[in-house]
């Protein structure tokens, strides 16, 4: 789903897989981590770096479900 909430618009996408234990959720944001085969590991690396460096946020709330937060425009 997405919104808005105050000066921030939300983003958040859910999906059908495992999901990741929430405790160690930073481990899955280190380039090359990946827990699939084949797969490259730099997905979620890239879309918190783009997220940061647009002054927002992004992370897990639930096993399966991220939460990217960025500034509003007015």
């Amino acid at each position: 789903g997405y919104g808005r909430q105050g000066r921030e618009v939300v983003l958040t996408v859910a999906d059908n897989g495992p999901g990741i234990y929430l405790a160690q959720q930073e481990e899955y944001f280190r380039p090359f981590m990946t827990s699939r085969e084949g797969a490259v590991g730099l997905g979620l690396t890239a879309a918190r770096a783009l997220a940061l460096a647009s002054g927002g946020s992004l992370k897990f709330t639930e096993p399966s479900v991220v939460e990217v937060r960025l500034p509003a425009r007015n």
